[in-house]
């Protein structure tokens, strides 16, 4: 028995037509064509969406583990611009700012451990950040932080990524360090359940092994 197939509508032009076999979705070869490149197209759209999504995601994490590594390294330390006394409202404060100079971004010597007031701007005071910065680190650091701080920089998914692992082993062994210096002390003070405890927690979620310090 011969199946009568119906006229369809063409998903392209609207145009009806009598179709070849029930499969067929175009009146005429250059709307099939017109089909297969507009279904690439929002194809490619989706893709750009993802990874726009994708970049978007690993930016704010790369901020917020850049700027925790920068809180924990700087801990203590004071403001590097005024000079106030370090507390745990301390912020991660840019020189060149992140918003404005890109290829600085995330750079550690850009960043460093500054009160609220001063990273708000209320406060700011750019010469003395400058001059704290060069007794840290060096006037020949300044000028090439100042030269690459002019530089655009537009950060890829891979480099996002890669500055999120970055960080976080920067934390991670300033964690480690930090339980190694309790752990010694809990020994040396002869404090054998703080000493159990920790010895767990390195065990467990730092990989350093248990007969290290037994």
């Amino acid at each position: 028995m011969e199946v009568k197939i119906k006229n369809k509508k063409c998903k392209f032009c609207g145009n009806e037509f009598k179709p070849f076999n029930s499969f067929q979705r175009a009146c005429k070869p250059s709307c099939e064509r017109a089909i297969i490149e507009r279904k690439a197209e929002q194809r490619k759209e989706r893709q750009t969406t993802r990874l726009k999504e994708q970049k978007e995601s690993f930016f704010k994490s790369a901020v917020t583990i850049c700027h925790a590594y920068i809180r924990l390294r700087d801990e203590g330390k004071p403001c590097i611009s005024c000079g106030k006394k370090w507390n745990k409202e301390f912020q991660a404060g840019h020189l060149f700012s992140g918003g404005g100079h890109s290829a600085v971004r995330f750079d550690e010597e850009n960043i460093n451990g500054q009160c609220k007031e001063c990273n708000s701007g209320s406060q700011f005071d750019v010469n003395a950040y400058i001059e704290e910065f060069e007794r840290r680190y060096s006037k020949e650091e300044l000028e090439v932080l100042r030269s690459k701080a002019y530089e655009h920089k537009s950060w890829s998914l891979q480099e996002l990524k890669n500055i999120n692992e970055y960080y976080r082993s920067k934390i991670k062994k300033i964690v480690e360090e930090t339980i190694r210096v309790f752990l010694l002390l809990s020994i040396y003070l002869d404090m054998p359940h703080i000493k159990n405890i920790l010895i767990n927690f390195c065990y467990e979620n730092l990989h350093i092994q248990q007969h290290s310090y037994s």
